[in-house]
């Protein structure tokens, strides 16, 4: 956050004398909004310590923002108010992707007893944008909005088609790594990031070029043939892929 927090408060004098409508303004007002999702909530000198921001300009940008419903103050101190999350929910996936993938993971989660997640890249983050629950879904929740972690197999395929620089500052994923998810179109995580839950990724491929849209995940008890439960989601992804004909006429 420290080198976000310099391209908004450096160069001509910060947030202190920039105009109401300046860029530095709106990404300030981001800045805190980001600070305040990953903390929960917090006080007015924590925020401007984490973001950097002089205390007297966070103090005058949260006051804007609970004017406008984006912040809730509670007993001094602050955290994302009711306006952003109704509009986080307008957010929607390609609607073409969603509607071809409600069946199949269906179909899956039933034919395996495997949790099954969809995610796509969303702000540079793997986020799940339809979850089907299975035999894990007490231990793992796979709500729509939700986000993987770095270090899942979701998002290790994600980020194998993504840039060097991404995968090696988020995701710790080396160039061998990436190539040979790349190579084989999967991810195991075998009770690495939650000890009794297995999981296995595959992407689900752009009609037209060789890139993933999206990620498909299974999550299982580790005795489960993680092999066999590859071999399911490819299918599934092949299927998903060939009926989004629609998508390789676009960019």
């Amino acid at each position: 956050m420290t080198d976000r927090a310099g391209s908004v408060t450096g160069g001509n004098g910060g947030l202190a004398g920039a105009a109401p409508n300046s860029r530095g303004v709106i990404e300030g007002a981001f800045l805190l909004l980001d600070t305040l999702r990953e903390a929960g909530e917090a006080g007015l000198s924590q925020l401007a310590r984490e973001t950097g921001l002089p205390k007297a300009s966070v103090h005058r940008l949260l006051r804007q923002l609970c004017d406008l419903g984006a912040v809730e103050q509670r007993e001094g101190r602050y955290c994302i108010g009711p306006h952003l999350f109704w509009l986080g929910q307008s957010w929607r996936p390609d609607s073409a992707l969603m509607a071809a993938t409600r069946s199949p993971l269906q179909r899956l989660a039933q034919a395996t007893g495997a949790s099954i997640g969809l995610g796509v890249w969303a702000h540079g983050q793997a986020t799940i944008v339809r979850g089907v629950p299975g035999e894990v879904a007490t231990r793992v929740q796979m709500g729509p909005g939700l986000v993987w972690p770095w270090c899942t197999a979701a998002a290790k395929v994600l980020l194998a088609w993504d840039s060097p620089s991404r995968r090696g500052r988020d995701g710790g994923l080396t160039a061998q790594e990436a190539e040979e998810i790349r190579r084989n179109r999967v991810a195991f995580d075998r009770e690495e990031v939650l000890p009794g839950v297995a999981c296995v990724a595959v992407p689900i491929m752009h009609p037209a070029k060789d890139v993933p849209i999206a990620v498909l995940a299974a999550l299982v008890e580790p005795a489960q043939s993680l092999s066999r439960l590859a071999e399911l989601l490819h299918r599934t992804g092949d299927n998903v892929t060939s009926s989004l004909p629609a998508l390789g006429k676009g960019a």
